[in-house]
């Protein structure tokens, strides 16, 4: 399959551009509350998309297998993280970090296996090559990966279903107003969750994925501007 070298640069400039976006926001959530947890987690979890989004570019920049392989493997760096930093920020939202402790806990412990197992070929190994690009090929930890990261999407869902059955408990429109905006954001960043299907052989370009991180970056200033999340005002 022959490289479209307009496509290459694109998804380049498209992942890089994002997370500088993903990367400031964090640390301005950070700057305005470095007290609060919240914008502790929030700011975690935006260095893990970041990390994503830097490393990515790498991948599309390099100019030997050896070195995409590498910023491959960097990639899963971040990638490991996000599902239980954004777990983790979910609970501290809805206010059910502590009943949820164990869960919590659990997720950074096997995010830290996989980072371990990530530096492995029983994660990734080899390339696909693609006329956007390149991406590793999964192998069976890597599998195991998607399943925690469904797992995570599931607890994703219970947290936000349980918060929206209990909006009728809040008298605060503006917090009812945050619930709505943020958990569109998280929705929207997870649909980009489809760029893991390029490390299966299955040729769909990843850009939509990383301009969904920009899209819902704007729904967390929206939210921020208009209902003061984060305690932001």
């Amino acid at each position: 399959m022959s490289l479209n070298t307009n496509l290459l640069l694109l998804n380049a400039y498209s992942s890089f551009i994002s997370g500088v976006f993903i990367t400031g926001l964090g640390i301005f959530v950070f700057s305005k509350g470095p007290k609060r947890k919240l914008n502790k987690i929030f700011l975690l979890f935006c260095i893990s998309v970041a990390t994503w989004l830097f490393s990515t570019s790498g991948i599309y920049i390099s100019k030997t297998d050896i070195w995409r392989i590498f910023w491959d493997r960097m990639v899963y760096v971040g990638v490991v993280f996000i599902p239980t930093t954004l777990y983790h920020f979910l609970t501290v939202f809805c206010e059910t970090e502590k009943e949820n402790k164990k869960k919590i806990y659990l997720g950074y412990f096997f995010s830290i296996i996989f980072l371990i197992l990530s530096r492995t070929d029983y994660f990734v190994a080899g390339l696909y090559k693609y006329e956007w690009g390149w991406h590793t090929q999964a192998k069976i930890f890597h599998h195991i990966f998607i399943l925690f990261f469904l797992f995570c999407i599931y607890l994703y869902g219970k947290e936000i279903s349980n918060s929206l059955k209990g909006r009728k408990k809040i008298r605060n429109i503006g917090k009812i107003r945050q619930i709505g905006y943020l958990f569109t954001a998280i929705i929207i960043m997870l649909i980009g969750t489809y760029a893991f299907l390029s490390a299966y052989g299955i040729n769909i370009n990843p850009i939509a994925a990383y301009w969904l991180q920009i899209i819902a970056g704007v729904i967390y200033v929206l939210a921020i501007l208009k209902y003061h999340l984060f305690g932001i005002r």
